[in-house]
């Protein structure tokens, strides 16, 4: 195995360690926030949780990206060297790069507490297609906020590579939004959503600048010369943030007609199946944005280290996801009731194509981060806002086919996004796809798509057995890879 392999397998088992726990965490939770709020719950806590996203993506001006490239760069260049000048004055300097970052979005996280209160009876409109919920719009503003501040700092420890700290983080996060939230849905049923909202993010900022102060002490400095730094920060996270606003307001368009041509129900299931299948991804992808974008924007003027670093990364991802995917396809008629309740159990056909969906976003995700580690807002922006558009095929998907449809349509997506990132990867930053990844990918597919075929054929013992077999034929594949 080679040594950057190695130290991608060591981040991802850590991350991947970690998010495992969450997900533990999270059963009990989802369980018991299932059967207290049910469908109609869960798809109002979604929309709700999709605005906040919305307008604290779009409001904090991408800032959270663009400062972990500023951060790592400075913090590369800071564990380069030796000499014990450049050292001090690098130091200072990173220093100065975390106090900017802070500056400019305590600035921001403002700003974006103010434009929900001003905004919230147009959400209102646009997501419920009533007034009725204008009240809880501003009642979510200050989440917006608490998101915003939270996630700086965290930018400031993906930035200096705390990985121990983010894991740490991680975990304390999950367990106490665990604790705050299900008293409060036990007490106040459907109506707790909101201020179960406001626990979390209010809980999850305190644990952050817990650890983020400890390694840069808080200091602020909002004078126009100073902001006027921020200059560069703003060009790469405004692209970050226009991309991200095309994105949520998509999401939030899909949701918002699902809830109209179907219900909330409709919703709650929808967004079950992103919840199931980012949850278990997220075991394998947790290491991407804390250890993968800050390694690969401090290497990204190396041609070579650049292509090696995006290649070992999209091997490794190929090797370890796809056993668990199939493992996962087999065993989802049990594991959605296990993990919800009887009434989510419609999630299970929906869910199923995700999955396949799941291993083209799989191939393509350590190329897509190219054009944010290379810095080209331009790029990006393009890139990223044709992955965004393409998600409206879940449109025409559920009007045609229901939730079959929005499956397929799923897959669909991810097979444009996986064309677009390769070929701007290889074109643009000349990151080519290697034999080895495009034999790995194609031979996964090919024993996924099989998979499905035996899920929806099979009964019983043989079932079973074939899901046994399956697991096992995708495991060796990927031990063969990693050697």
């Amino acid at each position: 195995m080679k040594l950057e392999t190695y130290k991608i397998l060591k981040a991802t088992s850590l991350f991947g360690s970690v998010q495992g726990l969450n997900i533990l965490i999270n059963i009990v939770r989802t369980k018991l926030v299932a059967l207290l709020l049910g469908p109609t719950g869960v798809g109002l806590n979604s929309i709700y949780n999709e605005t906040r996203e919305l307008i604290h993506s779009t409001t904090n001006l991408g800032l959270d990206i663009s400062g972990i490239k500023n951060i790592s760069q400075t913090f590369e260049r800071l564990t380069a060297t030796t000499d014990d000048a450049e050292r001090n004055a690098l130091q200072q300097q990173l220093a100065n790069d975390v106090c900017l970052l802070r500056s400019w979005v305590a600035i921001l996280a403002l700003f974006g507490t103010v434009v929900t209160i001003m905004l919230a009876r147009p959400l209102s409109y646009l997501t419920f297609q009533n007034p009725d919920h204008t009240w809880g719009y501003v009642i979510l503003s200050p989440v917006v906020g608490l998101s915003t501040l939270a996630c700086c700092e965290m930018s400031v420890l993906k930035g200096i590579r705390k990985l121990k700290a983010l894991a740490t983080i991680s975990v304390l996060t999950a367990l106490v939004g665990m604790c705050v939230s299900v008293p409060i849905y036990f007490f106040m049923g459907i109506s707790g959503v909101l201020p179960a909202l406001i626990a979390i993010f209010t809980a999850s900022l305190i644990i952050v600048t817990a650890f983020s102060w400890h390694q840069f002490a808080p200091k602020y400095d909002f004078s126009p010369i100073y902001l006027k730094l921020g200059t560069p920060l703003l060009k790469v996270g405004t692209a970050f943030m226009l991309t991200n606003l095309i994105d949520n307001l998509i999401q939030l368009l899909v949701q918002s007609y699902l809830n109209g041509r179907g219900s909330l129900e409709t919703v709650g299931l929808f967004s079950t199946n992103a919840t199931i299948t980012t949850t278990y991804a997220g075991i394998f992808f947790a290491a991407m944005g804390n250890d993968y974008f800050p390694r690969l924007s401090g290497i990204f003027d190396d041609v070579k280290a650049r292509i090696s670093t995006v290649h070992n990364q999209s091997e490794l991802l190929l090797a370890l996801l796809p056993p668990a995917i199939v493992a996962m396809m087999f065993s989802l008629p049990w594991l959605v009731p296990l993990l919800f309740s009887n009434e989510f159990i419609g999630v299970t056909p929906l869910t199923q194509l995700a999955l396949i969906a799941l291993l083209f976003r799989t191939l393509h995700l350590p190329f897509t981060y190219a054009p944010l580690a290379a810095g080209d807002s331009k790029t990006f922006f393009i890139l990223n806002g044709i992955q965004a558009a393409d998600v409206l095929l879940v449109i025409p998907g559920y009007h045609y086919a229901g939730l079959i449809g929005i499956g397929i349509m799923l897959i669909a997506t991810n097979i444009i996004d996986c064309i677009c990132s390769l070929a701007c990867a290889r074109y643009k930053y000349h990151i080519p796809l290697s034999r080895k990844i495009m034999l790995l990918a194609t031979t996964q597919l090919a024993l996924l798509s099989a998979s499905y075929l035996c899920v929806n054929t099979l009964e019983g013992i043989n079932y079973w057995l074939v899901a046994a077999v399956m697991t096992i034929i995708s495991a060796a594949i990927s031990v063969k890879a990693i050697r």
